[in-house]
């Protein structure tokens, strides 16, 4: 066994084999051979002690039964069948080899190891037996493992055998292994926190359309036990792609106002990397028990690409809301499915269903999502595109009742995008926009609408605009010219005769690009851009005004002034150069300011406007670990601002990130908020993060999180506090570490702990 693991750990560690032949006995345990990283020191314990010192060139044995020679060479024979030998050359150990074990051995070198019993690796001739093997390895603390008990064969083509992100991938080395009464874990230990057992095990390797190796089978009677304990079985075989963390379950255990005591949890059932389905068993105290579905697939690798998920959730309500009201029902439920594919010759179908039981279910079980406003659709969408040709086909309706939403049945849209007329270097354009809809607005029972329950509209378009950039020193001129024509089958006055409106419009934009660089040391060079921009649009024809049409989507929609001026002023800086040894340079901006706006000269006959609103984004990076991003739109006319946003991310040390935030709409949404996220040590991590509402006056939204690395998953103590509400939530989240976001790696104006 000894020298079956020397044999495999010098395989795992892609060392070269020889054969050797009949090496004695199985004889007393040699115990293990552990690793000091600090000293770079083997020992072996039980029956002998070995200490190599390869960064002092120093070897001392000792022990009964432990033969050793020392030379140019290292050859080491110990009972029990373990054969090693190699040479220490510019203070390390190089070419370590071993061949033949019997018995139990144990080796672990560099924190990579191999154990077998009555192994046999014949290089040579291709094969490799095992009765028991145990691959390990492990990479920044990160432990990897691989079991196999019983009879296990594979075919061995080279001389490694690498055991990475918890696949078996074989580089020249294994290309197919079985096993029967296998056991796969991810820990180093003796006794795994969680393992995965199979009545038998497959793996292939194969190699994908862009080069990379993937290792890929099957599980039969999969059985996920943790510490020991069996949490799930199933009789049925499953693919697997040899990622061990999906077969990981999900938990979350905590306390809220809303559920009171509740736990979360999210069996795999299906873990291969195109394809997760997980089974949700929920248990809320004060609401009831729930469980359900959800899946996840995603495949781009090839020509033909595909995403999509699914999520099935019901739940048996007996509580009641936050406001101590009686739910709607007792069977509250939703389903939520998006898929997208792309087939080729230029298709790409999607569909997207969303159905839910009743209207407050987002907002008391998804709050998150619900306070993100997104509408609740069902459609089914199809796109064509070549070269500059794209033709599209929507079919949207309506599954929840309660909701006021525009269905098409359907819209169909041909465009036709930058055609050149003539034959020149800078020639005129043209753009061509075709619709054909058929569109249906209902209305829900608690929204009056004199005469109308519900409203269809067949409408077809066909919008023109030509195009010709005219370029002399750095100024851009483009002038442009636009057509429509409409037709309609119902407008808002049912009495009117006219249902075909013609519309024409036209203008200019001039735009100049105006820059200057300052050198900057010797390989950098700042180069400050200034990219001014004015244009003029009038309305010259329009027989058929927006007051006069239903609204159904964004064509009616349209501006109902006669003459803008409109302009727009970006300013920039960016730095220009390389770093010492780079060969090609870089660009980075480290500033960028951008204003638009617009002036009426007449005033809208609307609400008598005759200014356009304000908008400015800023990007600030002026140098590494610092970043401020920001967004406002501002009201000239009513001297007020409508919305607004900033973050300001600071990380002045690689286990430190600050954030402060401010966000606002208009007069019914303002706060700030900041995050502070510490790494304390290489497992411990904290999170702090603050929302105040400066309308209510209140903090809203505060959490404070702990996090414990364990191994390859995640620990994470938090507290959750909306003291607006009066809503305290204690949890316990235990993930995989690969699912975990981790808010030092993210972002930081993405990150969840920043509003």
């Amino acid at each position: 066994m000894r020298c079956a693991l020397l044999g495999a750990a010098a395989l795992c560690l892609g060392l070269p084999f020889a054969r050797a032949q009949g090496l004695g006995p199985a004889g007393r345990r040699l115990g293990k051979l552990l690793e000091h990283e600090a000293r770079r020191e083997l020992l072996l314990e039980h029956g002998g002690e070995l200490e190599i010192d390869a960064a002092r060139g120093r070897v001392a044995v000792a022990g009964p039964g432990v033969h050793l020679r020392v030379g140019r060479a290292l050859e080491l024979f110990a009972e029990g069948g373990l054969v090693l030998w190699g040479r220490i050359e510019d203070g390390a150990l190089e070419g370590l080899r071993a061949v033949y074990a019997e018995g139990d051995v144990v080796l672990r070198l560099y924190d990579d190891s191999f154990v077998g019993e009555r192994a046999y690796v014949d290089l040579e001739r291709g094969r490799a037996s095992f009765r028991r093997v145990t691959l390990r390895a492990s990479e920044q603390g990160r432990g990897r493992a691989l079991w196999a008990r019983g009879r296990a064969a594979g075919r061995a083509r080279a001389a490694s055998l690498l055991v990475r992100a918890g696949a078996i991938e074989a580089s020249g080395g294994l290309s197919r292994f079985e096993a029967r009464d296998a056991e796969v874990s991810t820990c180093t230990f003796e006794r795994p926190h969680w393992a995965l057992r199979a009545a038998r095990l497959t793996l292939a390797r194969r190699e994908e359309p862009d080069g990379a190796q993937r290792v890929a089978g099957t599980v039969r009677a999969p059985t996920l036990e943790v510490l020991g304990t069996p949490l799930l079985s199933l009789p049925w075989t499953v693919p697997w792609d040899a990622d061990w963390l999906r077969w990981a379950p999900r938990i979350e255990l905590g306390q809220a106002r809303r559920f009171g005591p509740y736990v979360r949890t999210a069996w795999p059932i299906v873990p291969r990397r195109e394809l997760v389905v997980e089974a949700l068993a929920d248990g809320l105290w004060d609401r009831g028990p729930a469980g359900g579905l959800q899946g996840r697939w995603r495949d781009r690798s090839g020509h033909r690409r595909f995403e999509g998920d699914l999520l099935a959730w019901y739940v048996r309500d007996f509580g009641t809301d936050r406001f101590a009201q009686p739910p709607p029902r007792h069977d509250r439920a939703r389903i939520a499915l998006f898929h997208r594919s792309e087939i080729g010759a230029g298709l790409r179908p999607e569909i997207e269903l969303n159905w839910l039981s009743d209207e407050r279910v987002l907002s008391e079980f998804y709050e998150r999502e619900a306070k993100q406003g997104r509408e609740q659709t069902s459609a089914g969408y199809v796109l064509w595109r070549r070269d500059n040709r794209a033709a599209t086909a929507l079919v949207r309706g309506r599954l929840n009742d309660f909701q006021q939403q525009v269905e098409h049945l359907p819209r169909l849209r041909f465009d036709w995008i930058g055609q050149p007329l003539l034959p020149l270097r800078r020639p005129p354009y043209l753009e061509v926009s075709y619709r054909v809809s058929r569109s249906r607005q209902r209305y829900p029972d608690d929204v009056l609408v004199p005469g109308r329950l519900e409203t269809w509209v067949d409408r077809a378009d066909l919008d023109q605009v030509l195009r010709w950039p005219i370029g002399f020193g750095g100024l851009r001129l483009l002038p442009f010219a636009q057509a429509r024509v409409s037709g309609f089958s119902e407008l808002l006055d049912p009495a009117a005769g006219q249902r075909v409106g013609t519309r024409l419009r036209g203008g200019a934009v001039l735009t100049a690009d105006l820059w200057r660089d300052f050198e900057v040391g010797d390989r950098w060079r700042w180069r400050h851009v200034l990219t001014p921009s004015v244009g003029y649009e009038e309305l010259w024809y329009d027989d058929l005004g927006p007051e006069d049409l239903i609204p159904i989507d964004e064509i009616e929609q349209r501006t109902r002034y006669r003459r803008a001026i409109v302009w727009s002023v970006r300013n920039r800086l960016v730095a220009i150069g390389s770093e010492p040894g780079e060969k090609r340079w870089r660009r980075r901006d480290l500033f960028d300011l951008r204003l638009a706006g617009s002036w009426l000269p007449e005033p809208d006959p609307a609400d008598g406007r005759r200014w356009g609103r304000l908008r400015a984004r800023l990007r600030l990076d002026p140098f590494p670990g610092f970043a401020v991003r920001a967004r406002a739109v501002w009201d000239p006319e009513r001297g007020a601002r409508e919305r607004a946003s900033a973050t300001v991310a600071l990380r002045p040390h690689p286990d430190v990130s600050l954030a402060a935030s401010y966000f606002a709409f208009e007069k019914t949404n303002e706060a700030v908020g900041g995050s502070i996220a510490l790494r304390l040590g290489p497992r411990w991590g904290l999170t702090l993060s603050s929302q105040y509402d400066l309308v209510s006056g209140s903090f809203v939204s505060n959490r404070v999180a702990l996090r414990r690395t364990l191994h390859r998953f995640v620990l994470e103590l938090a507290v959750d506090a909306d003291f607006g509400e009066n809503d305290v939530r204690f949890s316990v989240n235990f993930n995989p570490l690969e699912l975990f976001e981790d808010p030092l790696g993210q972002d930081p104006w993405k990150r969840r702990t920043v509003f």
